[in-house]
């Protein structure tokens, strides 16, 4: 419990004060949080459009050099095919927010010169098919980092809401309870003292 003097009313004013500016900053924060939220949720819709057609571009590629090739050449290309190294990272930071950027390991897409064929000894669809799905092994890992991104955003904005919501709904209703209570003890002090001073000074008089 708060001991109700002047100089505790005026510290828990000044409290007070640095919890409105926090949430004044908590709130500029959060609608800067939001806005790169959108921005980057827009992009991540049409990206993930993008990745479902080239996708099933890249299927409908692969049905024909299948048709094409057959089952057994495409098996030895495959296997021929220096192994794709995965995925890299790198730190970010978006807004004061840490993420890792998702990037691919080895270069995408591949040169004529790293592929274990030449174009002359196959359909030209052959090499089509091999850029598009490499094109698509560059787009889903664009994606994942699109997504890891707008993720971290989400966790911030939730983060900070929840943090503003415990300000405002328990930090400053606990301070005004405080403030108002030790301002009624003050008042009712000095109405107490005001009367002391009136019966001693009415007291003087009947001397």
């Amino acid at each position: 419990m708060i001991h109700p003097t002047r100089t505790n009313l005026l510290k828990l004013k000044e409290r007070q004060l640095a919890v409105h500016r926090s949430l004044a900053i908590l709130k500029a924060r959060r609608q800067a949080l939001i806005s790169e939220f959108l921005k980057l949720g827009e992009q991540f819709v049409d990206r993930h459009q993008q990745l479902s057609d080239l996708y099933a571009r890249s299927l409908l590629e692969l049905q024909e050099i299948l048709r094409q090739e057959g089952d057994n050449s495409l098996a030895a290309i495959a296997a021929a095919t220096s192994k794709f190294k995965g995925i890299t990272t790198q730190p970010g930071n978006i807004l004061g927010i840490p993420f890792l950027t998702i990037l691919p390991a080895d270069q995408l897409p591949r040169t004529t010169e790293e592929r274990p064929f030449t174009d002359f000894l196959h359909e030209n669809s052959l090499s089509h098919a091999v850029e598009l799905f490499e094109e698509l092994s560059m787009a889903i890992i664009k994606h994942a980092d699109l997504e890891s991104r707008v993720r971290r955003l989400s966790l911030a904005i939730r983060e900070t809401t929840r943090v503003m919501r415990t300000l405002e709904d328990r930090i400053l209703p606990r301070q005004e309870q405080n403030i108002a209570r030790i301002r009624f003890f003050l008042a009712e002090r000095e109405r107490e003292g005001q009367f002391r001073l009136r019966k001693f000074k009415q007291l003087q008089k009947t001397i």
